[in-house]
């Protein structure tokens, strides 16, 4: 480093030490204005789609899909699932209940199965055959169900049941009433809540019948004030959710939250809790590293305190420049923690070197500071190369992460060569003693200048063999795998995904009109890989004209027993537990006289009726038994009732929501795709997206923008590497002017990189969109060491051992510092959080082993040339 600039570094630092104490409050009052400029601008938004250029062809099909569609997906997902149909059906009416007037809170609150328009013309959606059926085992029921609506009690399910006994059995099959019945009394006796499932006994076809599984859609209104901003929505569902369990009774109902954006809310909290527990254990573990390496108590808080400066100003440099982190970008403060430290630490230590060789607190602040600065000033360049290498590129949410941590680094070399002697001038640590000897120490350090040739082959061996596995390494582009796995969001999604009947992740295209959607679904029905395609004309039902006369048919001939209006109520008679005891005896003869599954369910029926009768409080027994049987009647009966009012609908009559979905305001119509596989991996995925453009390029949807999102990266990644790469050698050749030396710094460094490349593969981390900054981040970091160890080699006299200098052991520290903070990373839960933190780990561990094994070895060789 020339002269001059050394000069002046000492010069600023006289003129620092001057000023100490009003230098110290100025920082103090920067650092405070930076922390509320953060607090204020600073938002995170976890949409990975925003990661990517808004730019790119794929990005502005998506964002033109959700302009002319907004509402094509609701955000939020309840989903109620339960042992018995009519209980999750119960429970979506009282949740859809609860939330439904929450206005400020929900903009939409919809079920499908609640809507009057389903509820009414639900028939005219099975086919011709199924419908026959379903009219045909409701005719066969006629006189059970015309029996029941005339006397609702357990007096007239008793009698209906004796009635059934004397029937042929070719007539009705009685083994499925018998069973439940039965069912439902042995829950009665043993004291539970079960009701029978009326809908399953009147043969309601699938579809129509309450299923096991409900979902409830939501369109949260959401506050982009807060850290989460889905919170207020989030809060009022579980309330809703905890009332409904506790207050109507629904323990065994399972009730649970997904969608878009139930997954981002639980991603932003384990991702800020995650790094705001890996930044205290960063603090932690660099503290104690510090004091290892200076032996200062002093000299410990001096730096720490110059690395949270430095880090309140990043993070208002991030609310200034940025605006809004990412779930990658968040992670800057660890990133700030492990390579910030550094320059304070390198200044530290050279300064604590100067007093043991004898030089005064006032004179060794300044040396130091002229010694190194310059050597430091190249290592915030090099390493803000490293960083900004993603800017220019697609991948524009490591793009934000690499502007803040460039700034970072810059920002933390002023304020070492600034707070820090501030700092010391006010508190002046006490003189070191002498370094001890160690004479095993010393063996270890002339082991690289011994062995060269060793490990110049053992090298060899590794690379070759790194260079043969490589290539395996690969890119996982599934944002769900950067997700915690057992969270209730992704959990759940993934059951979802898991059932090809649901629509978890589909595609989508834009038709002019309907003639052109009915061309594109015929194009792509064609197509092996989708198994449904959907357009506005496929939600009015076909045929009606024929299915409407089924319906009018089964009407007339139910009679006056489901015409009626009015509601089904629940009669207690008096001679209910007699009528009882006259079934247990009718059941106990049947069993009797029958043979096979018959006998066998009249007798479970006998059984239970018996064990409820014998109860110490049978009247309370009588009363649930009551209640299983008959309150799941009345809304079966209400739901036939209105089923059989079906009329002829058309396109208009679908309801709006819905509606909305699929017809733009404009006219233009949208085309749904869905695969025949479950993509619950890439290769089906890419497969089922390959397959689909391949016949439709205008398409697009989640499973697209996964591929493509994952393509953008690795070209980023590419470009960035080649950037970082370039831009690094081109400043190393002109700031150290040698092209000896700057092999020397970049040798160890590509050894590395390839060693790092096959340990992604040796521990099955495959890159993604949270580690994939690593290799570019490597370089830069990995050319601070190899920078700093050949500049502090030119220094030394021809023969001299770099390995006991104190610049190596400024790297070494510095090295372990910064491996303790990104291995911190792994502490954060967050999957991709923790991807990130054990490839940096890992990386950083092959390169510390590159620059002071490797390196000197190397820088020996060259010497003795």
């Amino acid at each position: 480093m020339s002269d001059r600039v050394q000069g002046l570094l000492h010069l600023w630092v006289l003129f620092i030490q001057r000023w100490a104490k009003a230098v110290a409050w100025v920082c103090a009052g920067l650092s405070a204005l930076a922390i509320a400029v953060a607090a204020l601008l600073l938002s995170v938004d976890t949409d990975p789609a925003n990661m990517l250029d808004s730019r790119l062809p794929w990005r502005q099909a998506e964002l033109a899909l959700e302009r002319a569609f907004p509402n094509s997906e609701a955000g939020l997902v309840l989903v109620i699932d339960a042992a018995e149909p009519t209980r999750a059906a119960a429970a979506q009416a009282a949740l859809s209940a609860r939330l439904k007037p929450q206005l400020a809170v929900f903009s939409s609150v919809q079920a499908a199965e609640l809507e009057p328009y389903f509820r009414q013309n639900g028939l005219l959606y099975l086919g011709l055959e199924p419908l026959q059926d379903f009219a045909d085992g409701v005719l066969r029921a006629q006189p059970f169900l015309g029996a029941l609506t005339r006397e609702p009690s357990l007096a007239g399910v008793a009698g209906l049941m004796e009635k059934a006994l004397l029937a042929p059995e070719t007539d009705f099959d009685l083994v499925p009433a018998l069973t439940a019945i039965a069912e439902a009394t042995e829950a009665a006796a043993a004291g539970q809540a079960k009701p029978l499932d009326w809908a399953r006994l009147m043969a309601t076809p699938a579809g129509l019948a309450p299923s096991p599984r409900k979902f409830i859609a939501l369109v949260p209104v959401l506050d982009y004030s807060r850290l989460q901003p889905a919170t207020v929505p989030v809060a009022a569902i579980r309330s809703a959710i905890a009332e409904v369990k506790t207050g109507e009774g629904f323990d065994d109902v399972r009730m649970r939250l997904t969608g878009r954006i139930a997954l981002e809310h639980e991603e932003i909290g384990m991702a800020f809790s995650g790094a705001l527990l890996a930044f205290s254990v960063a603090l932690l573990l660099s503290a104690v590293l510090l004091f290892i390496a200076l032996r200062s108590r002093r000299l410990v808080l001096a730096t720490v305190l110059t690395l949270l400066f430095g880090l309140s100003l990043t993070a208002g440099f991030a609310a200034l420049a940025v605006g809004t982190l990412n779930l990658i970008s968040m992670a800057f403060a660890v990133l700030y923690v492990g390579l910030g430290l550094d320059y304070a630490l390198y200044l530290a230590m050279r300064y604590r070197e100067l007093r043991q060789l004898g030089s005064a607190h006032r004179d060794a602040v300044p040396q130091a500071a002229a010694d190194i600065g310059g050597f430091l000033f190249v290592c915030a360049a090099t390493t803000s190369l490293g960083f900004l290498a993603f800017v220019p590129t697609a991948f524009t949410g490591i793009a934000g992460l690499g502007l803040i941590s460039a700034a970072g680094m810059f920002i933390s070399l002023v304020a070492s060569l600034t707070l820090l002697p501030a700092l010391l001038t006010l508190r002046p640590p006490p003189a070191p003693p002498p370094p001890p000897e160690r004479r095993w120490l010393d063996a270890v350090l002339e082991w690289p200048y011994r062995r060269r040739r060793s490990i110049w082959r053992g090298m060899a061996v590794l690379l070759v063999f790194s260079a043969f596995i490589a290539p395996q390494a690969r890119f996982d582009f599934d944002p769900l795998h950067l997700r915690d796995p057992d969270s209730e969001s992704v959990s759940t999604f993934r059951d979802l995904l898991a059932d090809p009947v649901i629509p978890a992740l589909t595609l989508s295209v834009i038709a002019a009109n309907h003639i052109e959607a009915a061309a594109i679904a015929a194009k792509l029905k064609a197509v092996p890989e989708v198994r449904q395609v959907l357009t506005l004309a496929d939600l009015v039902p076909k045929q009606q004209a024929e299915k409407l006369a089924i319906i009018d048919e089964l009407a007339f001939s139910l009679g006056p027993a489901l015409a009626t209006s009015g509601e089904l109520v629940v009669i207690a008679r008096p001679e209910d537990a007699a009528a009882l005891d006259r079934l247990e005896v009718a059941m106990q003869q049947a069993a009797a006289q029958w043979s096979g599954p018959r006998a066998a369910a009249a007798k479970r029926l006998a059984k239970a009726l018996e064990t409820l009768q014998s109860l110490n409080r049978p009247v309370e027994g009588v009363a649930l038994l009551r209640s299983n049987l008959l309150n799941g009647l009345a809304p079966q009966v209400l739901q036939l009732r209105n089923l059989l009012l079906a009329k002829v609908v058309t396109a208009e009559d679908l309801p709006h929501w819905l509606r909305a979905r699929w017809l733009a305001g404009d006219g233009r119509q949208r085309v749904e795709v869905l695969p025949r596989a479950v993509l619950d991996d890439n290769e089906a995925t890419r497969a089922f997206v390959r397959a689909v453009r391949h016949v439709e390029p205008r398409v697009s949807g989640p499973p697209l923008g996964m591929v493509e999102a994952g393509e953008a990266v690795v070209q980023s990644f590419q470009q960035a590497f080649l950037y970082s790469a370039a831009a690094i050698s081109l400043l190393l050749l002109i700031l150290l002017r040698s092209f000896r030396d700057t092999l020397l710094v970049l040798l160890p460094l590509a050894a590395a990189g390839l060693l790092t490349m096959a340990a992604s593969v040796l521990t099955a981390t495959p890159f993604n969109f949270a580690n994939v900054i690593a290799l570019p981040l490597l370089l830069g970091v990995g050319v601070d060491y190899g920078v700093y160890l050949v500049q502090q080699s030119r220094r030394l006299p021809p023969g001299s051992n770099l390995l006991k200098t104190s610049a190596t052991r400024a790297v070494l520290f510095g090295a372990l510092v910064t491996m303790a903070n990104f291995g911190d990373l792994m502490l954060a839960g967050h999957p991709g959080m923790v991807s990130m933190g054990l490839l940096l780990t890992v990386g950083l561990g092959v390169i510390l082993i590159c620059t002071l094994v490797l390196l000197p070895s190397l820088i020996a060789r060259f010497s003795r040339r």
